[in-house]
């Protein structure tokens, strides 16, 4: 299964270390994560030789591509509301996650969106319960 990681970049990445356990678990369960590079921790450096104009048409490429899209929503993005927003036009399924702690911060528009499935979770181990009724 094709899967696109939607994850904050510019937002912040507090919760990187998060970000890379959940785009590790479907990579070891032998799915592809189309923008798995974006858990890199020189991502700034590897997207360097692209223009803003590359980066969105890439990301709405590799949308397009995707059999479904999972989300981290713990930190506020506009990237990742707009991602969010591009799928569900396209009608791609959206699984997305947060931090119960941080529901707070989790914007009102995506909560409030039914076609929007969301999972919240206390650590990255929670995963394993989830993604497996995901990935099938």
């Amino acid at each position: 299964m094709n899967v696109f990681a939607s994850l904050a970049v510019f937002g912040g990445r507090d919760y990187i270390e998060n970000c890379k356990q959940l785009v590790q678990y479907i990579l070891d369960h032998g799915h592809c994560v189309l923008n798995k590079h974006i858990v890199e921790d020189d991502l700034h450096e590897l997207d360097e030789g692209s223009t803003p104009h590359q980066i969105h048409d890439q990301c709405k490429q590799w949308i397009s591509e995707a059999d479904i899209i999972i989300a981290e929503i713990s930190t506020p993005s506009h990237g990742v509301g707009i991602e969010l927003e591009y799928a569900t036009q396209l009608g791609k399924p959206i699984f997305s996650f947060y931090l119960e702690k941080e529901k707070k911060n989790v914007s009102k528009m995506i909560m409030g969106y039914k076609d929007i499935k969301k999972f919240s979770y206390t650590s990255p181990d929670d995963f394993k319960k989830i993604l497996p009724e995901i990935l099938g």
